[in-house]
């Protein structure tokens, strides 16, 4: 899994045949502890309960996302 932050943040796996790439929302961050963690453990929750991976990706995204504001 790659996670990028800077100027444009997404999430990602490398899964074959393709590579599933999901842009994150706009958030004001007020403090970004455990954002990666919150990331992780949506994604880990969501694939075990059988979504998709752009479901998951989505899921985790949001995650995140309410975690840092």
């Amino acid at each position: 899994m790659r996670a990028r932050a800077g100027r444009r943040y997404r999430a990602g796996l490398r899964t074959r045949p393709r590579r599933p790439c999901v842009p994150a929302a706009p958030v004001k961050a007020v403090d970004t502890v455990g954002a990666g963690d919150t990331l992780v453990g949506a994604l880990v929750t969501a694939l075990a309960e059988g979504q998709s991976i752009d479901a998951a990706l989505s899921f985790a995204q949001a995650a995140a996302a309410l975690a840092v504001c």
